[in-house]
């Protein structure tokens, strides 16, 4: 039994050797008794060659529903089951990826393997060089800091960017977006959305630092550099990878207005903090047509089909039809994408919608969640930029 030891007394265990929070530990002990009840790992009474089986782990656990309620933690704690440390050892190899990531344990390589196939795929940028070209005054706040790591993949930081806006509150958000210029007429404002508001920020910064960061790249300001070696990638995949990025010449005056992005765009926004910010401005394609961009062109009867005016789906295409008809009196040219007629760009015919139409049942965050479902194969692992968040 020598390689075996007590469920409570591993997870102690690990919990020293990462240095976890007590919050921490909480959720380690939790997605091992996950692991354990889904089958992925066994466990064994004291002194037992033979495993529980599912029904007597949950009877050791003293749980009587298939999900943890708050008070069955306390079950978790006395559970004195023991497991062997090689299946322990395999499972935390395989999920600690994962757990790192909830637990937000700092390592020398801010990395993230969901977003590999973008880009920038899994190139990384030396932190230290990247805070030197931005300048101390003009980089974003991240989540996590990225000066607690040595390296960061490109797509990881550009997203620890954009997670920072969820930190706001809806006020503060709608706060900063009425204060620039660009989205006076945004949904966000005009509907007094305070979280699309806080999407809006957060998709914006991520927008405005790729295209900065692209623009280094290009001009020899900043190395992508390897993954596994940390050396500069070859000069050939360099090429390759500057071929397929788009043009973007960022001047150093956007550089200044970046930098602002999420922390907002006046000083009465900042209170406090007694730091003006310049005010942000697009550098050339909006977030909105950035976003426009992730969907095909589309036919009014699927417009029809994802933006409903009746229960009756031939009546919903009917009214659809006279929309795109009378599309130069109503407005919906602003959605149309080809002269053949009839075809428009979702994303905007969503906004036209809202913006013009005020359909009773409907407003933006359920037409974002009717897009995010109908976005093209192309545009899946873009998702998080309509939505505001990772599934």
């Amino acid at each position: 039994m020598s390689d075996r030891i007590i469920f409570d007394d591993a997870i102690e265990a690990i919990a020293a050797g990462a240095k976890l929070s007590e919050s921490d530990k909480k959720i380690l002990r939790g997605q091992l008794v996950d692991a354990v009840l889904g089958n992925h790992l066994k466990v064994f009474a004291k002194g037992s060659q033979a495993p529980y089986d599912f029904k007597s782990v949950r009877g050791a656990l003293g749980l009587q529903s298939a999900r943890f309620g708050k008070n069955d933690w306390d079950a978790v704690k006395t559970f004195k089951a023991e497991i062997y440390a090689v299946d322990l050892d395999e499972w935390l190899e395989q999920n600690w990826q994962k757990l790192k990531f909830r637990f937000g344990i700092i390592t020398d390589t801010l990395f993230d393997s969901r977003l590999s196939d973008r880009e920038f795929g899994s190139h990384l940028i030396h932190v230290p060089s990247l805070l030197n070209w931005a300048g101390p005054t003009h980089f974003p706040e991240t989540n996590p800091q990225i000066d607690a790591y040595k390296f960061a993949q490109v797509e990881a930081l550009l997203c620890a960017i954009e997670r920072v806006s969820q930190s706001m509150t809806t006020e503060q958000a709608l706060n900063i977006v009425r204060s620039q210029p660009e989205h006076q007429f945004h949904p966000a404002v005009i509907n007094n959305n305070g979280q699309l508001a806080r999407w809006l920020l957060g998709a914006d910064a991520h927008m405005k630092w790729r295209k900065l960061i692209v623009a280094a790249v290009k001009t020899d300001k900043l190395e992508l550099l390897d993954f596994a070696s940390k050396l500069p990638i070859s000069a050939e995949a360099l090429r390759a990878l500057l071929a397929s990025l788009p043009e973007a010449n960022p001047s150093s005056t956007d550089l200044n207005q970046a930098g602002g992005t999420q922390a907002g765009a006046s000083e009465s926004n900042q209170a406090g903090d007694g730091v003006k910010q310049a005010p942000v401005t697009v550098t050339d394609k909006s977030s909105e047509e950035e976003l426009a961009a992730l969907f095909d062109e589309v036919h009014y009867r699927e417009l029809a089909t994802m933006f409903p005016t009746h229960n009756d789906p031939i009546k919903s295409a009917n009214d659809w039809q006279k929309f795109s008809m009378r599309k130069a009196r109503n407005g919906l040219t602003v959605a149309q994408v080809s002269d053949k007629g009839g075809m428009f760009n979702p994303y905007k015919a969503a906004r036209w919608w809202i913006d013009k139409r005020n359909p009773i049942g409907w407003d933006w965050p359920k037409c974002v969640r009717k897009l995010a479902n109908s976005l093209p194969i192309r545009s899946k692992d873009e998702k998080h930029l309509l939505t505001g968040t990772f599934d």
